[in-house]
């Protein structure tokens, strides 16, 4: 009498119903929840199976607790109630928005509950699988087009990279060569416009490197393009050491005034120009990958270093007379051949970022006396 009191007459019939459904949904409900928590979203198993459950009780009510009334105001409350509860999983960060997916989840397997609550198993079934799909299976499909998508974007982004690494490099040499120009011919306007023309490889390598920072932060390369991502920041950083060298040169030529240079000041040009095809060679090396390349510019810098320690033996053998203008033209001559092998070792420094973008080794080159 008692239970009868609290659950009225009981028809078996129906109250195995009520299970199925229940069952059904906390089944279906976990199994689109189960694929949202394993990605770690903001709503996981529990969240679907109380949505998917709790749609189905409300339709279930909705059609038996209020005979005679229009049970289609219940589910519609619940459509709109279930739109509030998805706007609760959406999270929005520094201009990106988070969870509208999970939120859109959420939003469908209420509608599988609600079929579950009026009978429609097929419905119910077929949506809640189909909703499994839609976020799990179909997931794989999209991400394999996106990341065929990104490596193009990437290989697009490194080639631009590339080029503006080559311009980068064509204003260098250039610089090298004027610099050297204007001192051996006393020419001071052309020694201001190494030295103006610097500030624009200045800002190719910012540029460089705000690009490099660009693809880290929104393409993450791997492997082979990340260590070419990071070598070309390298390589930019060292062009623009080399570029501060030719002005460093350029300033040279106004400190000394129109004094003449101590002789043998024809070995420098030597050296720029030598400097210079190395430097094409190296900058060749990375636009090809050339790893082979690389390597074998390190055996021929060696020459670089040894017209300098010629020049100094000669320099100095001429300052030792010990007269003043002599020594100051000595001084000037050999920071010119000492800022052109530093131009040398910078080349060097680019062959070894190239070996480390193809093979990932981080080591110093053994240069060979010649």
């Amino acid at each position: 009498m008692i239970l009868q009191n609290l659950f009225g007459t009981f028809s078996l019939a129906l109250a195995l119903q009520i299970v199925l459904k229940i069952a059904l949904a906390t089944l279906l409900g976990g199994l689109v929840g189960y694929e949202r928590e394993r990605r770690h979203m903001p709503a996981g198993v529990r969240t679907f199976i109380l949505v998917c459950v709790g749609s189905c009780i409300y339709t279930i009510l909705s059609q038996i607790g209020f005979p005679g009334g229009d049970p289609a105001r219940v589910a519609a409350q619940v459509v709109s109630g279930i739109g509030f509860l998805g706007a609760g999983v959406v999270i929005q960060h520094k201009g990106t928005v988070y969870g509208l997916t999970s939120a859109a989840g959420i939003w469908a397997v209420a509608a599988v509950g609600m079929a579950l609550g009026t009978g429609n198993y097929f419905l119910a079934v077929a949506g809640g699988i189909g909703i499994y799909v839609i976020l799990g299976l179909l997931r794989y499909w999209l991400k394999a087009d996106v990341v065929r998508s990104t490596r193009r974007t990437l290989n697009t982004s490194l080639r631009q990279i590339r080029g503006q690494i080559a311009v980068m490099g064509n204003l260098v040499e250039q610089a090298i060569l004027s610099a050297v120009e204007a001192v051996h011919t006393d020419d001071h306007d052309l020694a201001q416009q190494v030295i103006a023309e610097d500030e624009q490889i200045n800002r190719l390598r910012y540029r460089v490197e705000e690009d490099c920072l660009d693809i880290l932060r929104t393409q993450q390369p791997a492997d082979v393009q990340l260590r070419t991502v990071l070598a070309a920041t390298h390589v930019a950083t060292n062009l623009e050491r080399i570029g501060d060298y030719a002005r460093a040169i350029a300033q040279t030529r106004l400190q000394m005034g129109h004094e003449p240079l101590l002789e043998p000041s024809s070995r420098t040009p030597a050296m720029a120009r030598e400097v210079c095809e190395l430097l094409q060679q190296v900058l060749t090396a990375f636009a090809q990958d050339d790893v082979k390349a690389a390597r074998r510019i390190c055996e021929q810098a060696a020459g670089i270093d040894k017209s300098y320690e010629e020049l100094v033996e000669m320099v100095t053998e001429q300052m030792s007379a010990k007269k003043t203008k002599r020594f100051e033209r000595g001084a000037n001559l050999l920071s010119v051949a000492y800022y052109l092998k530093r131009a040398g070792e910078r080349v060097i420094n680019i062959a070894e970022r190239i070996i480390f973008a193809r093979t990932g080794a981080l080591a110093e080159l053994e240069r060979e006396a010649q």
